[in-house]
């Protein structure tokens, strides 16, 4: 699920610190630190363990979504952008009959203070992501550190 990446838009907690245009540029990547290890597990499990595999991300909603088949009815009447997201799909989907599994819990990249634990993490090479380097680099960095 995501919407179209126009300036202003899309990322707009992350606007006051790296204006519309830069916030863009960091659009389809709410978690590019994320470990591939936790993709491969995902992949792994769908099918054979579980039917949905969610990432709890720290703000209570998550980062990773899975499902072997669709399941609109799993996403109705969820609070979005609330802390309860996670907690309510998890709900529906037990009341569904899904089977889940859940990864380890990470952080996505939604406001400044989750911009200052990315490029924290980038300067201290845990994660090697070259184009978000580039895009926290530049001049008119406005946010913790």
């Amino acid at each position: 699920m995501a919407k179209h990446p126009a300036p202003g838009q899309v990322k707009t907690r992350l606007v006051p610190a790296l204006g519309p245009d830069r916030a863009c540029a960091l659009y389809g990547a709410d978690a590019p630190h994320l470990p591939a290890d936790s993709i491969a597990e995902a992949a792994t499990v769908l099918g054979g363990e579980a039917d949905l595999v969610l990432g709890p991300a720290a703000d209570g909603g998550y980062y990773l979504v899975g499902l072997c088949r669709p399941q609109p009815e799993l996403f109705s009447d969820i609070p979005w952008s609330t802390a309860g997201v996670l907690a309510a799909t998890g709900e529906r989907a037990a009341r569904l009959g899904l089977r889940q599994h859940l990864l380890a819990p990470c952080f996505d990249v939604d406001g400044p203070e989750d911009l200052a634990l990315l490029d924290a993490m980038l300067a201290r090479g845990e994660v090697q992501l070259p184009h978000t380097a580039r895009l926290l680099a530049t001049p008119g960095r406005a946010f913790p550190t």
